[in-house]
């Protein structure tokens, strides 16, 4: 036990009202319960659509922060965290504002000379012309678990997707779609750990919310079948994209490669799925951690923040 946290009433929060609520409250409950076997004083808080009530009444002494979406993941409950003075898991304000973010993620990609697919931005209602070559995949700006999502392969579709897009975010991410294969990374602990590399064989080619969260429905290949080089590489930018946005805790790089071997940074993920299913438990059983020890490393990422440090 990490003794910070003895005797510390902890909150796991989770649920609240976003898209991925149902996502978070399975993360959450797996999350609450391994704590609690490890001997913490856990227990879940389901922050609902009044998050500051829901914290004023608990009144935990440290959060676990394990809410997906716009509220969790986006920096709006790490700054309800530091107002209220409670010490909380992962990455701060700044970094989950510009992780989830995936167009401003884009942004420092392309700064950092971190590989990205091409891409443009859509704004609500804006009429211009497509600068890239077709398919392309649209996404909301800042949703995760693939909601919103849409594959477009010609001009006639491309209305469609980005009304698609449009109805999560007023931003629409347009990006070259990257045939070929999908890959993730996951890094746990400060300083980073770099996870091994998990190939994602989803059945139909397309990761998405079905194929993420139905149990069977997509094979994982940890580690994935690749050569070392290439291996490697994805690790280190991983580490790269998590350092760049000032990631901290643990987190989840998300890759495509195409047919020519050419490596793309996707997107990252500050607050990875936990459940059953999720990739980031899975790479960790991989280097040695079982999931209670994995959790125990994710509430370890609140410990330095018990002497007021803010990041």
């Amino acid at each position: 036990m990490i003794q910070t946290f003895a005797g510390k009433k902890i909150s796991v929060l989770l649920g609240g009202d976003s898209s991925e609520r149902e996502v978070s409250l399975k993360s959450g409950s797996y999350v609450t319960a391994a704590l609690q076997k490890l001997g913490y004083d856990a227990s879940s808080l389901d922050i609902g659509s009044d998050p500051v009530a829901a914290m004023g009444t608990a009144r935990p002494e440290v959060a676990v922060i394990m809410l997906h979406g716009k509220f969790g993941e986006g920096g709006q409950i790490q700054g309800l965290c530091e107002c209220m003075g409670i010490p909380y898991t992962g990455s701060g304000v700044a970094a989950s504002s510009m992780s989830l973010d995936k167009i401003l993620t884009k942004h420092i990609f392309k700064s950092s000379s971190i590989p990205t697919p091409e891409y443009m931005v859509f704004n609500l209602g804006t009429s211009r012309e497509l600068e890239l070559d077709f398919p392309v995949i649209i996404k909301p700006a800042c949703e995760g678990s693939s909601i919103g999502c849409t594959v477009v392969r010609e001009q006639s579709q491309l209305e469609d997707g980005l009304k698609e897009a449009w109805k999560y975010d007023s931003r629409a991410l347009v990006e070259k779609f990257v045939k070929g294969r999908e890959f993730t990374v996951g890094l746990i602990g400060d300083p980073p750990i770099v996870l091994p590399v998990i190939e994602i064989i989803p059945p139909d080619g397309l990761f998405d919310y079905r194929s993420k969260y139905t149990k069977g429905v997509t094979t994982y290949q940890c580690p994935a079948d690749i050569d070392q080089e290439m291996f490697h590489s994805m690790q280190k930018i991983a580490l790269a994209a998590h350092n760049q946005l000032g990631c901290k805790g643990f987190s989840r790089v998300d890759f495509m490669v195409d047919s020519e071997g050419v490596i793309f940074a996707l997107e990252v993920n500050t607050i990875p799925g936990m459940t059953e299913t999720s990739l980031l438990p899975m790479a960790a059983a991989r280097a040695g951690y079982d999931y209670p020890s994995l959790c125990e490393q994710i509430l370890a990422s609140a410990e330095f923040r018990f002497s007021g440090n803010r990041l």
